[in-house]
């Protein structure tokens, strides 16, 4: 109750002296966030934290997030869910719960915190997790210790393209942009190229992640189905 009540307080602390800007992108994001919008060459402010859940987000809000920054000429990214995906999700499952009930819930939260947030305008981008990390080739160097997850690698690939498949079609009935962060970027057994990534579980040759995003916000008609 303590740590809600200090992010609460921090995150107004924030808002009481951001700026309200125009024609800028926000980005709110777990770390992902940070790597796949590098180089962003347009007017954008990236507010992404590292280790913010899904969940989190569903459950308590929005880390930075301030009413002010709504606005028609803004558009608003939001990248989380790998590390429910990575971490949370076996663990559920182990408590007797379905996938589907678990995912469902996860992503339904999500969006409709996301509605609530940005309460005028709808000019919204919502990202799909990135493919998982296969673990079983990498056990030398990320290890529980180093790199924290829970489940197989095929279980966490089954949960990652549930999760997915539920962002892509609650974007299409809000009328917000999908962003793939998954196709293209896997192996031929569905998971994240290590040529591309970190060495872990980020995308850092995000020059594809950056064009797709630019289709989307070229194209309007392509992004902003409804407005709520």
């Amino acid at each position: 109750m303590l740590r809600h009540l200090l992010r609460l307080l921090k995150n107004d602390f924030f808002c009481l002296f951001a700026k309200k800007r125009l024609n800028t992108i926000y980005v709110f994001g777990d770390s992902h966030g940070n790597y796949c919008f590098q180089r962003l060459m347009r007017q954008h402010i990236n507010l992404s934290c590292n280790s913010i859940t899904m969940h989190r987000v569903g459950r308590d809000g929005i880390p930075f997030f301030c009413n002010r920054f709504c606005h028609s000429s803004n558009v608003f990214i939001f990248c989380y869910g790998e590390i429910d995906c990575r971490n949370h999700v076996a663990r559920q499952l182990e408590k007797g719960r379905s996938l589907q009930d678990i995912t469902s819930s996860l992503v339904s939260s999500y969006f409709e915190r996301i509605v609530q947030s940005v309460s005028s305008f709808k000019k919204i981008v919502v990202c799909s997790l990135p493919p998982p990390v296969f673990f079983a080739g990498k056990m030398q160097t990320l290890n529980q210790e180093v790199f924290p997850h829970a489940g197989s690698d095929q279980d966490r690939l089954i949960f990652t393209k549930n999760i997915n498949s539920l962002i892509y079609n609650a974007s299409l009935a809000y009328g917000f942009g999908f962003l793939d962060l998954f196709h293209g970027f896997e192996d031929s057994s569905g998971f994240l190229l290590e040529s591309i990534s970190d060495g872990v579980c980020h995308i850092i040759q995000n020059d594809r992640v950056l064009e797709r995003l630019v289709v989307l916000l070229d194209e309007p008609s392509r992004l902003f189905g409804k407005c709520h």
